[in-house]
């Protein structure tokens, strides 16, 4: 470095101590020629009473800038400059923006200390670490001009309309964004949201019935903005590699208390996120609230008091088997009982029992695990899926050896789960022997009576006005948030394993057969339910025709 350059630095940094009576003064002839920028940064620097830091490549540690996701960096115009200890500084385009001050207090632990810096040096401090971007980022507005906001074909408006557009593009956060998907989610009464990354865009789902709804699609950017957030808040991490994460957090939205499961799956078409919506503290229901019928209550209630064999729960996905397992299992006394559970997720907690989670699901659980639980010592224990071989091999031991075994089976028709259990490997003689009956459950959203619209079809129409609907729609009012929907409701149907169905059983009737197989009155007594429901306008006939009801305009 030549000398002339070296006064010019010593005369720059001089400037600090000086710059309240420079700005103040009259103009003096010479003046320093140091660029109209840096001027803004020293002066909005001292105003804010913190560090203005220009920085060079040199002075980045790539590893220190890794510990902090890229998209969150780059988002915010944000870079870790320095770490002592448990204190970090950042130097940042923005320093009074609190959220993202506190977000990386959460990610790393450490006490933040701010600092001032240029975006294109920031940019450069990042690109060091994570690669450079081919696109050019814009220097962020100062805070007294109003923000630029992005292009609202970023995101598709199938989802978001345009107010909330512009409330999701003045928070780079991504907090709007979370909020507003939730939001939307809850209003259709829906249980999962689903965001799967494709080639140029992320596809948001929730599953409210027994099947994905489409909600729309986001842009790559918020969709890793979003990522980022949902990072924040349950510690997953995004990584190249494929691998399976989990994460819970609390979330509170218009006065309602969630807390919220994500599972994160990095694999090689690509990377899927799940928000399963739970409520804390949830009430385990009671039988009676699963519409069943005298008799099936007296022959389920039969079943339990033997305390032996294997009952089966069946649904489709966030149909309720978990919440009808539990009912079940309340039928006994803790202190007189153990009861222990097997889960891949524990949804709802009672201290009385032992509940064991397993991690990355049951399905890919290793051997070893499940010869680890060989050594309950149980009374009752359930199992919520029984697709994991060696959890089907454990569950006939214990029903076979006198406890009672409740099971999961996630098949949303009873034709396909007595075609499975007749294609497990356990003897024939096993499986009759120890399985003592089938409960069946769906969970359906029920219409606001408020609003509901009544739907008449050309068969109806023509019996005259006073003729009674078909149906019901779904419209919209205050008292169910503009959903049209006013919450969940459960539909259950208990069938006791008799000498035809072992007989089925031992001769490993396909699917096909099944049907005939059941006793009929008490099969199609579940869609009767079903019938009725629609017939007194708690659910729509779209979601009757889903779990299996066929209308005489089903078709049509």
């Amino acid at each position: 470095m030549n000398e002339k350059k070296k006064e010019d630095i010593i005369d720059l940094l001089s400037r600090e101590y000086t710059l309240d009576s420079l700005l103040q003064s009259e103009p003096q002839e010479q003046k320093v020629e140091t660029p109209d920028l840096e001027d803004k940064g020293w002066v909005r620097a001292k105003e804010l009473g913190i560090p203005y830091i220009r920085i060079s490549t040199d002075q980045i540690d790539p590893e220190l800038v890794k510990i902090l996701p890229e998209d969150l960096l780059r988002k915010n115009i944000v870079v870790p400059y320095l770490r002592i200890a448990n204190e970090m500084t950042v130097v940042m385009a923005d320093p009074e923006n609190s959220r993202v001050i506190n977000d990386i207090a959460k990610l790393t632990g450490c006490e933040v200390q701010v600092a001032l810096g240029e975006p294109d040096e920031i940019f450069s401090a990042i690109g060091l670490a994570y690669g450079m971007k081919k696109e050019p980022h814009p220097s962020p507005p100062l805070p007294t001009e109003a923000p630029v906001p992005k292009d609202t074909s970023a995101v598709c408006l199938e989802l978001f309309c345009k107010s909330e557009l512009q409330k999701i593009q003045e928070d780079s956060t991504g907090e709007s964004l979370l909020e507003l998907i939730v939001t939307k989610a809850l209003g259709r009464q829906a249980r999962a949201i689903f965001l799967r990354y494709l080639r140029s865009q992320i596809q948001v789902q929730i599953r409210a019935q027994a099947q994905l709804e489409f909600l729309g699609d986001l842009d790559l950017e918020w969709g890793r903005t979003l990522e980022t957030r949902i990072g924040i808040l349950s510690g997953i991490t995004h990584g190249p590699e494929p691998r399976y994460q989990t994460g819970r957090f609390r979330y509170s939205l218009a006065g309602q208390n969630l807390e919220i499961q994500v599972s994160a799956l990095q694999h090689l078409g690509g990377r899927e996120i799940i928000l399963n919506l739970l409520s804390p503290g949830q009430k385990i229901p009671e039988l009676s609230d699963f519409n069943l019928s005298e008799k099936e209550l007296a022959s389920l209630s039969e079943t339990l008091s033997r305390k032996r064999g294997l009952v089966i729960v069946s649904g489709g996905r966030a149909s309720g088997i978990k919440e009808a397992a539990y009912s079940l299992l309340k039928r006994f006394d803790p202190l007189r009982h153990r009861v222990t559970t097997i889960e891949d997720r524990i949804d709802l907690q009672v201290p009385e029992y032992v509940q064991i989670e397993t991690e990355g699901g049951i399905e890919k659980m290793p051997s070893w695990l499940a010869r680890v639980f060989s050594h309950l010592d149980a009374d009752i224990i359930f199992i919520n899926n029984l697709l994991n071989p060696d959890l089907q091999a454990l569950a006939f031991h214990y029903a076979a050896s006198g406890c009672l075994v409740i099971g999961g089976l996630p098949f949303d028709q009873m034709e396909k789960t007595l075609a499975y259990l007749s294609s497990l490997k356990p003897s024939e003689d096993l499986i009759p022997l120890v399985l003592q009956g089938l409960f069946k459950v769906i969970r359906i959203r029920t219409l606001c009576p408020e609003c509901r619209r009544p739907e008449f079809h050309p068969q109806v129409r023509g019996k005259g006005k006073d003729s009674e609907p078909e149906s019901y729609l779904p419209v919209g009012c205050p008292q169910c948030g503009g959903s049209g929907y006013a919450g969940w409701k459960f539909i259950g149907e208990f069938v006791p394993i008799s000498a035809p169905i072992q007989a089925a059983i031992r001769n490993r009737e396909p699917e096909t057969k099944w049907e005939k197989t059941l006793d009929q009155k008490e099969y199609w007594n579940f869609i009767n339910k079903l019938r009725q429901e629609l017939k007194t306008g708690n659910i729509t006939r779209e979601e009757a025709i889903l779990y299996g009801l066929e209308t005489p305009t089903s078709k049509t």
